[in-house]
């Protein structure tokens, strides 16, 4: 590797917020580096979906008749936090 080439790479891992080995890591890994704003939206998505499934099965478990469960939307909504997630 070059200097400039180091250089180029470092350039683009500070962009990241990411160490130098940890940027090569990733695109080593996946072919891409996951900016960290993705990542952090991922698990806010993933923990809501969690917290509406928690609170749908409560609510069932206590037997609150009024709770309405769509379950084929339900594994939609998961399905699309859990590829949000696939880095």
């Amino acid at each position: 590797m070059t200097p400039s080439d180091r250089a180029t790479i470092q350039t683009l891992a500070t962009t990241q917020d990411l160490t130098l080995s940890s940027y090569l890591r990733s695109m080593a890994i996946n072919g891409r580096v996951i900016p960290r704003d993705e990542v952090v939206a991922s698990r806010i998505e993933l923990r809501r979906v969690g917290n509406n499934l928690n609170q749908l099965v409560r609510a069932l478990h206590q037997g609150d008749r009024s709770v309405v469960v769509e379950l084929p939307d339900v594994l939609k909504e998961l399905q699309r936090a859990l590829n949000a997630l696939r880095l």
